[in-house]
């Protein structure tokens, strides 16, 4: 009896840390929390992020009506006129541990009026050092579109699926569309509001090797116990 109930802990034992060991610690994509991150040229002094907190508090603008508080919630580029294909920005995001991504979501916000619109193209590439970065891939899909109801200001989301990548860092390079669309003396703005990634945490050589060895452990213990 007792020699059966050991036999039944140790397979359970052996194979729960076997599992760990072949999935990641934890299992599961969820939403990866302390994210930091940087830019390669500083936002507008009108919509700055001296805290560089902004895009990772999980605070998204506010359907509204008016502008009110909207600089508490944006972190904002102007166009150059002069240089419509500049980057506008460049953000490095340091994910903390190596990850299995799953998606990214990008919520910017859109105040027509006042020529904030989306952007054109994201370009999204992936180190895992935060220096040496592979090839960019680039992302359409925003909606520049006015709000249906007729927000003045408002934010919408678009998600990114980034299965099949690993990395540690995650640059997002942001591109601008034509000048001209706002007229050759008119410039726009881009303001970005949060970015959340997804993914599953992939475990150190170290832990997976402890993991094992506390399987192996645990196997030599019940072989011990039944032969003793």
């Amino acid at each position: 009896m007792q020699t059966s109930i050991l036999k039944r802990f140790a397979g359970g034992f052996t194979a729960a840390l076997l599992a760990l060991a072949l999935t990641g610690v934890p299992a599961g994509a969820a939403v990866i929390n302390g994210v930091a991150y940087t830019f390669d040229k500083a936002p507008s002094t009108s919509y700055p992020d001296n805290d560089l907190t902004k895009l990772t508090d999980g605070v998204r603008v506010p359907p509204s009506s008016t502008s009110t508080g909207f600089a508490d919630f944006v972190v904002g580029w102007i166009q150059n006129p002069a240089d419509p294909g500049t980057p506008h920005p460049t953000i490095d995001f340091s994910l903390g541990d190596v990850y299995d991504l799953t998606s990214v979501e990008i919520s910017y916000a859109l105040w027509p009026g006042a020529g904030v619109r989306a952007p054109e193209e994201v370009w999204v590439s992936f180190s895992p050092d935060g220096v040496n970065f592979g090839p960019a891939q680039a992302y359409t899909g925003f909606d520049g579109s006015n709000h249906p109801e007729g927000f003045a200001v408002f934010s919408r989301l678009l998600e990114i699926d980034l299965t099949g990548h690993t990395a540690s860092f995650v640059r997002l390079d942001f591109r601008q569309g034509p000048g001209t669309e706002w007229g050759e003396n008119r410039s726009a703005w881009h303001m970005l509001d949060e970015v959340q990634f997804t993914g599953t945490v992939i475990p150190e050589p170290g832990v997976i090797g402890l993991v094992f060895g506390l399987a192996a452990g645990g196997l030599l213990i019940w072989r011990r116990r039944k032969n003793g």
